[in-house]
């Protein structure tokens, strides 16, 4: 009997690109592994960054992503374009090898393939983008929230340090509080300004009466806050040094006012670890309303504030989201332990396509007192491929 066999399944193109340059079988498998997300877990020195551009020139050489669907993130933007640059060597190379060429056979060959080939990794560069994920969240905003309001100037350090400096001087009642009407400025008796004159001497004794040094760690507790997601750039948190008990307060209020306090005293816990004075951490907190009122006011942000602006923007905007998941099919993302704890936040949205539920008290919906909820907006998934130091 005759017997037939079924045709052979059509294969993905194949991709040479690592041959000779990667020998571990474990980190040639994860090249071209297609799970929808791959951490590869090694120390400095290890090779990471050639699995990352090795990760990319798979994905292009064998058909399975266009340039324009790939993003490359890393701590810095310098990283992330090295990363690239060497994605596009391992598919354009810059010298053929020649080493088994005659001396006829290298005199002859053609000068337009170098520059072809210069020609083609330049174009392909052009579509391929890298940066850092505060560029990313940047992008979001310039892409999709520019034409609602939603993408804010960036301040600079130094610009940080004097919207700082000048809140300070504010909430403490400074002389010329007369001659300001600010919607920041909320401080109208005299007992709360004694209570944020005494805070604020009390940090400016445990810095050693140094002014500059007080700014600095309070910008530093407000840049610690928002990375880790403790604080929302649009929330403004209450700098009452007791809670109010009145029986007309809602309990609403309560549970919001509850949740709020609960909130300050991870704050001041986590600037401690960071050794920061408590004195500080505490000025820091009531600092934060006035100074976020003065980037609301001026439409700028700080560069911390860009992660949680994009991710709350693409959970107001599920149209933004759709389309950027449509767009987005790999993101390839080099030193994954930097990551803070908003910029995680942003990529899980942009990966999973919906917002996750938060038990915990550290979530922003839950510090302004509303539930949680998941919000299912699209079901592409982008893939990820990630590298971090093992520890």
């Amino acid at each position: 009997e005759k017997k037939t066999s079924a045709p052979p399944a059509q294969q993905p193109k194949t991709c040479n690109i690592t041959a000779g340059r990667i020998e571990d079988e474990e980190q040639l498998n994860s090249i071209s592994a297609n799970a929808p997300a791959v951490l590869l877990q090694s120390g400095p020195g290890t090779g990471k960054s050639s699995v990352l551009a090795a990760r990319i020139a798979y994905l292009l050489q064998s058909g399975q992503s266009e340039p324009e669907n790939i993003v490359i993130l890393s701590f810095t933007n310098r990283d992330a374009a090295a990363i690239k640059v060497r994605a596009l060597e391992l598919l354009h190379p810059t010298t053929t090898s020649v080493e088994n060429a005659t001396d006829v056979e290298k005199q002859n060959e053609p000068k337009a393939t170098a520059s072809a080939a210069a020609q083609t990794k330049m174009e392909l560069g052009a579509k391929l983008w890298s940066g850092t994920l505060h560029a990313f969240a940047t992008g979001i905003l310039k892409k999709y929230a520019r034409h609602k309001g939603g993408s804010p100037r960036v301040v600079a350090s130094k610009d940080m340090h004097k919207m700082v400096k000048s809140s300070i001087t504010r909430i403490v009642g400074s002389a010329d509080n007369g001659a300001r009407s600010r919607s920041s400025l909320t401080i109208s008796n005299e007992n709360t300004i004694k209570t944020n004159r005494y805070r604020f001497n009390a940090a400016l004794k445990d810095s050693n009466q140094n002014m500059r040094v007080v700014v600095a760690n309070v910008v530093r507790c407000i840049e610690l806050w928002k990375e880790s997601g403790l604080l929302s750039p649009a929330v403004l948190y209450s700098g009452r040094a007791g809670p109010n008990t009145g029986s007309g307060e809602s309990k609403d209020s309560r549970d919001e006012r509850a949740a709020n306090e609960l909130t300050r005293q991870d704050c001041v816990e986590m600037a401690v670890r960071w050794g920061i004075a408590q004195s500080t951490a505490v000025l820091a907190l009531n600092v934060y309303p006035d100074y976020q009122n003065s980037h609301a006011e001026a439409g700028t942000a700080d560069p911390s504030d860009l992660a949680s602006l994009a991710r709350d923007f693409l959970v107001a905007n599920p149209d933004s989201l759709s389309a950027l998941r449509t767009k987005l099919k790999h993101v390839i993302l080099d030193e994954y332990q930097d990551v803070s704890v908003s910029q995680h936040a942003l990529l899980r949205l942009v990966l999973r396509g919906h917002e996750e539920e938060a038990n915990d008290r550290s979530h922003p919906r839950r510090q302004q007192g509303q539930r949680t909820r998941k919000q299912h907006i699209c079901y592409d998934v982008p893939r990820l491929f990630c590298a971090g130091d093992a520890n």
